[in-house]
């Protein structure tokens, strides 16, 4: 099983669902893009076409990009990113793609339980909780068109929100790990492993045979610990907006 692909896949299928679903999703022979408008999510444009050259100047004319990220994956010489670099965009930050085999049953703390998104109301608690997470939006409306596709999840501690998580399994039966998070406050209190050991079991028990992430440096310790390896790397660029090139 090519795993690489498998969490890429998953990854691109859930830009495409939201921008489908919520936004615009656009597709090309080149490059392909999902963006939600008066939201900060996913607004991602990614290369379809390893010839990317001139796309990057096509789509750059064409589009308003201060709050697009490309994401940069396949990149060994650096030529994608410095193709972007002189284009105006900047590095943001980099993620590590990694998998697991799902075994049946993951022992969790139990320290927490999981809640799905079921209503409008848990929307807009799942948004909030996000962004105290986070720091950017995903918003409620994006929420309640995917959350049929999408299972949203809180993590509550005596009633009250700590974290958030969002399980993707697409046809591959590849269970993806997407917006896992805890609120500042509770931070470095198991909160974190416990979400992501319970959701871990709910994708075994719907299925999947394998669940993938992207996991920033800062997250990488955690799912290591738990048993998660890294395959490759992505690169996010952005373009700020004061950057007019």
């Amino acid at each position: 099983m090519d795993l690489k692909h498998m969490n890429l896949e998953n990854l691109q299928a859930l830009w495409r669902l939201v921008g489908t679903n919520v936004g615009d999703y656009i597709s090309t022979n080149s490059y392909e893009m999902s963006v939600v408008a008066n939201s900060e999510w996913p607004n991602r444009i990614w290369f379809s076409d390893p010839n990317y050259g001139g796309y990057i100047h096509e789509i750059t004319n064409q589009f308003k990009l201060e709050n697009f990220t490309i994401p940069v994956w396949d990149d060994p010489s650096n030529d994608l990113g410095k193709a972007l670099e002189a284009c105006g965009f900047e590095l943001k930050s980099e993620q590590y793609g990694m998998s697991k085999a799902l075994n049946p049953i993951e022992e969790a703390s139990n320290n927490l339980s999981l809640k799905y998104v079921t209503d409008q109301e848990s929307a807009n608690v799942w948004s909030d909780t996000f962004m105290q997470a986070f720091g950017y939006l995903i918003h409620p409306e994006t929420i309640m068109k995917t959350r049929k596709e999408v299972n949203y999840l809180l993590g509550m501690h005596h009633n009250e929100p700590v974290g958030t998580v969002a399980l993707f399994t697409n046809h591959t039966k590849i269970a993806g790990i997407h917006s896992m998070g805890i609120v500042p406050e509770m931070r470095k209190r198991g909160f974190a492993e416990d979400i992501l050991l319970q959701t871990l079991n709910i994708a075994a028990e719907e299925g999947a045979s394998h669940a993938t992430l992207q996991a920033s440096e800062s997250g990488k310790h955690l799912y290591t610990k738990v048993g998660f390896q890294v395959e490759f790397t992505i690169k996010n660029y952005v373009k700020l907006k004061n950057n007019k090139q």
